[in-house]
């Protein structure tokens, strides 16, 4: 007996071929939140959850098209029994790549040889210039999930070792979405495994220390001012997960300091970041405005996260990428 068609409600950007390919699977597609098309969606691909859930009696699940799930766990939905999943796997190339590109950038001096360029100077003196090898060094990854575990296979092939941390480090294969030839679904790459119970002794051996956890009531201020305090004073940090996991003022007083090398931030508590926020005059850090997965790619690959759940559930298979109101990701 043929499987009856979906009605897919789209409330957020999609391409035009993926919208036949979804067509193609014998979906049926109906675009915004109107009264209509919410009575009769099974599943919704949105940003955000802008609608009551009785409003929408047939939803059966929401495909979101962000990674992050902090800001739509506040609502009604998530006690409905409506499945949500994200798109954790699609964006982690990217912020993995943003990733690299700071820690080399850092290490290479490349704020100090642009602050040359903007004079029109040659330098008169090298030593300011001259940089670090990353080949050798550790690299501490805090929240193993598919940005690290992507970051994780690049640094590999750089010759850094990699130690990783997560809430259940027992559990070492990452199920979720994934591209093809990314990531480290099984694994393999971390030379040891810390929790998050013991990230200052990961932090006390770590050149490069990577920031990639979500939002959660556990995560939030995990990263104390003791961790930080145990960090070697050549090392860099890089987050790239949320700003309100690392305690602000400790990590303004390492950089103001010099107690560390340097940073690069593309996240922070407060967003947009206030002209007078302290972060903008710290001239050993690199200030990014949370770009870590937007790139030209970033609507295509979400949309192929959608196109899969699509196609699992027509299959009867288990959905990707289904988050945990509970834990918070």
């Amino acid at each position: 007996m043929k499987r009856p068609s979906l009605t897919l409600l789209v409330n957020a950007p999609l391409e035009e071929d993926q919208r036949k390919r979804i067509r193609d699977l014998g979906v049926h597609l109906v675009d915004g939140l109107s009264e209509e098309n919410l009575r009769a969606a099974d599943v919704i691909y949105t940003t955000r959850i802008p609608f009551e859930p009785r409003r929408a009696p047939r939803l059966r699940w929401i495909q979101l098209n962000t990674v992050a799930v902090d800001h739509i766990l506040t609502g009604d939905v998530t006690t409905t029994g409506v499945r949500i999943a994200n798109v954790r796997g699609a964006y982690s190339v990217a912020v993995a790549e943003l990733v690299v590109g700071a820690m080399v950038a850092l290490t290479r001096r490349f704020q100090s040889a642009y602050s040359l360029q903007l004079r029109n100077r040659w330098p008169d003196d090298f030593t300011p210039l001259r940089g670090e090898n990353c080949y050798g060094k550790t690299l501490s990854i805090v929240g193993y999930g598919s940005i690290g575990r992507q970051l994780a296979r690049i640094v590999t092939g750089m010759g850094m070792r990699v130690l990783a941390c997560k809430r259940c480090p027992e559990r070492r294969k990452d199920e979720g979405f994934s591209l093809p030839n990314t990531g480290d679904p099984e694994g393999h790459f971390p030379e040891e495994w810390y929790g998050l119970n013991n990230i200052g002794e990961m932090v006390s051996v770590s050149d490069v220390l990577v920031i990639c956890l979500p939002l959660t009531s556990e995560t939030r201020g995990v990263i104390e001012q003791s961790d930080l305090a145990k960090l070697p004073r050549d090392a860099y940090l890089i987050n790239v997960g949320r700003g309100e996991v690392v305690a602000k003022e400790a990590l303004l007083e390492v950089l103001r300091t010099r107690r560390i090398a340097g940073a690069a931030l593309d996240v922070f508590p407060e967003e947009p970041l206030s002209g007078g926020s302290p972060f903008w005059g710290l001239p050993n850090t690199i200030i990014l405005p949370h770009i870590g997965s937007f790139t030209r790619e970033q609507g295509h690959l979400a949309g192929e996260v959608l196109i899969e759940n699509l196609t699992r559930d027509l299959s009867a298979s288990p959905l990707l990428n289904l988050i945990d109101p509970q834990r918070g990701y």
